[in-house]
């Protein structure tokens, strides 16, 4: 078992630190400092990113039941986070429940529309269930807002250029079954200090982004 000792003024540290090892791959590594982060009296800002993390750690090992778990007890402390919607959504999509994984994705949308996550994530849903001029409009607005780094602009561009040659071909799309998408994260999207995973993957399909 690892012990992590998590001193106030390190949090946002070990928050970066987390996400660095699930980008490696290191799961077992991230797994402690995000459970350490969460129960610690710190802000509510970095229990919230922690807890994120822990269901990036759960969706990676296909644990779809905790994730969802978690992310609705993060839902459930502040309503209104977007990027919380967005990740419910995302886990929600994996497990089946596709009209509530898109109503999450929609609320997340609303409220956060300064996040480029949300609007990918939106329309990766869209683009597996057949979407596409939906997805596209999703994937167009990504393009305009902010990209945390090179990585996922890269990733919204090639977006773009797939969704753009489903719809010149007219090509059928149907809803594909939950498949190994949760396997990768780069340490990526700061947001109010700390690092916070975002939920797509460049295979194609909802994800915890990362090579």
């Amino acid at each position: 078992m690892v012990t992590v000792n998590v001193p106030g003024e390190n949090v946002t540290a070990l928050l970066h630190d987390a996400a660095a090892a699930l980008g490696d791959g290191e799961i077992d590594r991230a797994r402690p400092i995000y459970q350490a982060v969460m129960a610690e009296p710190t802000s509510p800002d970095a229990r919230q990113l922690a807890a994120i993390g822990l269901a990036v750690c759960n969706a990676r090992r296909r644990e779809w039941a905790e994730a969802e778990a978690v992310l609705q007890d993060v839902v459930a402390a502040d309503p209104d986070s977007g990027m919380a919607r967005a990740y419910l959504g995302a886990v929600r999509f994996e497990r089946g429940d596709v009209d509530t994984a898109r109503d999450d994705l929609d609320e997340a949308v609303r409220l956060a529309p300064e996040e480029a996550i949300v609007f990918i994530n939106r329309g990766e849903v869209s683009l597996r269930i057949g979407l596409l001029r939906d997805a596209l409009g999703d994937f167009q607005r990504a393009a305009r807002l902010p990209a945390p780094d090179e990585t996922t602009r890269d990733y919204v561009r090639g977006l773009l250029t797939a969704t753009r040659r489903e719809l010149a071909s007219s090509v059928e799309r149907v809803i594909p079954a939950p498949s190994d998408v949760w396997r990768r994260l780069t340490r990526r999207m700061s947001r109010r200090g700390a690092a916070l995973p975002a939920v797509t993957n460049p295979d194609g399909a909802i994800a915890w982004r990362g090579r």
